[in-house]
């Protein structure tokens, strides 16, 4: 309490003035940036109160009253009923339904001295934890535990060997369904175009003729607002299709765990989306929907299984983990920028330096983009 009380004694000092600074005074009352003696005291108070308050609710083993720790002049019996049935069971200090906790007394004055109504740093904060707290983590970490190097032995080099071939024939069928899906998607959006231009220029050399120009203004707009139509409803279908898909997948690949970034749902809405949506005239790319699909396409190879179709092939069960899986959703990123820009090597470094934190070095993700830059 004679702790509290010097820091009291202090702030009242550092807020009413400086070394070779006299006070101001309004209102009979010393002021110093326009805070003055009574707003001092009224928040050392509170923040008393909040203390004894977080004491009470947490059980410490020391009883606290009013007497003992020398708050008779501060609280009362009828504060202390109030304390103790106030909202037990969260002991965190509040103003103004902010929750924090303070270090010291004059971290908790400096915090409200200038303001009344909730910061908007304050607001953000409150808004990032109810935005994480809707998704989970990944484990990537691996298993070094002495059982599990004692079943490597057991299986012996042969097993681990079938593995490694295992995953590079994973790899090899990641690159070729990448590359299958960006021929696809370059296909029917030439043909959607062709279309497009071919229609409207057969307006076009009608309507000289007739004088209606109109026709062909009004069936070039039409074409685009049903096309990029298609590709809303495709998104209302999906949401998590909604965007490029990198920011995702680069969740993903740090630990994240974005629900349904990896769904055949999402992918089918991805490739459709942006087909329609690059046939429609909107300014957009292949890149980030190519690495979200070459992602989902690799999550459910690897896997062997499809959550939306609810098929289970029962195989590669062994690479059912997030380490696993990590490593060839990576590789399948990768492949998609390589099947987009038709660079193998930029597709490597992207994985490496712009997606994956977690990485195995022995899978370097070389040929699902080799697989596609042949097709």
């Amino acid at each position: 309490m004679l702790e509290s009380i010097w820091t009291l004694l202090n702030l009242i000092r550092v807020y009413t003035k400086k070394r070779g600074e006299k006070p101001d005074f309004e209102d009979g009352l010393i002021v110093r940036n326009g805070t003055t003696v009574e707003h001092v005291c009224r928040m050392v108070h509170r923040t008393l109160v909040d203390q004894f308050k977080y004491a009470l609710a947490w059980g410490t083993s020391v009883k606290f009253s009013p007497q003992r720790v020398g708050l008779s002049h501060v609280l009362q019996n009828e504060d202390v009923i109030c304390l103790m049935t106030d909202d037990e069971s969260e002991p965190l200090l509040r103003d103004n339904g902010r929750q924090h906790t303070y270090t010291s007394l004059n971290s908790y004055i400096t915090a409200n001295a200038n303001t009344t109504q909730p910061s908007s740093n304050t607001t953000f904060a409150s808004g990032e934890k109810l935005l994480s707290g809707r998704y989970e983590s990944l484990d990537y970490e691996c298993d070094e535990s002495e059982i599990a190097h004692m079943e490597e032995k057991r299986l012996g080099y042969q097993h681990t060997r079938r593995l490694v071939v295992l995953k590079w024939f994973i790899m090899l069928l990641i690159g070729i369904s990448t590359g299958l899906t960006a021929v696809f998607v370059d296909y029917t959006v030439k043909k959607l175009t062709k279309f497009k231009f071919s229609y409207v220029q057969n307006k076009l050399d009608y309507c000289l003729a007739e004088h209606c120009l109109f026709q062909p203004y009004l069936a070039w707009i039409g074409i685009n607002m049903g096309m990029v139509l298609v590709a809303g409803f495709l998104i209302l279908w999906e949401p998590v299709a909604r965007g490029s898909g990198i920011p995702q997948v680069k969740c993903y690949l740090n630990g994240v765990a974005v629900p349904h970034v990896l769904r055949l749902k999402a992918l089918v809405a991805k490739v459709l989306g942006v087909i329609f949506a690059v046939s429609g005239g909107l300014a957009v790319g292949k890149e980030g929907p190519m690495i979200h699909s070459g992602a989902i396409i690799a999550g459910g190879i690897s896997q062997g299984k499809s959550s939306s179709l609810k098929i289970d092939l029962h195989i590669f069960k062994y690479f059912r983990t997030d380490k696993h899986k990590r490593d060839f959703v990576a590789a399948g990123a990768a492949a998609g920028v390589a099947a987009a820009f038709g660079a193998p090597v930029g597709g490597v470094l992207f994985a490496l330096e712009e997606g994956a934190s977690f990485f195995n070095q022995q899978l370097t993700c070389f040929l699902p983009r080799w697989c596609q830059r042949l097709l």
